[in-house]
């Protein structure tokens, strides 16, 4: 069982990091989605507004403590392949549609539209679900282990999406030293 904790474990930091940065990204600027979605899926109209997907940065974050948590990590497994196809829909519709307006997806301050990159990140989650369902019970360090792993993954993972500028910061602090 040792084996299968730790897999399971790192599995559903790596996708928590995910859900972190991309719900803290929506909560803080929901404009971006907003614009993205109604721009690939022009049936939503003005249906999106920011508290919806503020709402939805809040369930992201919820998904992401519940993965963490060994009581709660089957109930969060449902709502990670909820994300898991609904990233992966958007970014194929932003992909045919040829979406131009930046998503500020998964904790990026710019750059992308809705594109491929979301549809694959959706993918990725899905085998997730699958290894959640095949380890059913998980050891009692899996919380421990999770949440670490989940910080540190956040952490890098916001590093790498905003690298330019983290960049700028560090080099802007060497120039004064």
């Amino acid at each position: 069982m040792v084996i299968e904790t730790v897999l399971v474990s790192a599995a559903n930091a790596m996708v928590a990091a995910v859900l972190i940065n991309s719900g803290a990204a929506k909560l803080v600027s929901p404009v971006g989605l907003r614009g993205a979605a109604q721009e690939v899926v022009p049936a939503f109209g003005g249906g999106i507004t920011d508290g919806l997907v503020r709402a939805v940065a809040g369930l992201e974050l919820v998904t992401a403590a519940g993965l963490l948590v060994a009581m709660t990590r089957m109930p969060a497994v449902v709502f990670v392949a909820l994300f898991g196809i609904s990233f992966a829909a958007l970014g194929a519709a932003g992909a045919i549609r040829g979406s131009t307006t930046e998503c500020g997806c998964f904790g990026r301050t710019s750059g992308k539209p809705l594109g491929m990159t979301n549809f694959f990140i959706g993918l990725a989650l899905l085998p997730v679900v699958l290894l959640n369902a095949w380890v059913r019970t998980v050891g009692a360090e899996y919380t421990a282990n999770a949440v670490v792993l989940a910080a540190l993954g956040s952490l890098l993972m916001c590093l790498w999406l905003n690298r330019r500028l983290a960049s700028q910061l560090l080099t802007r602090r060497a120039r004064r030293a």
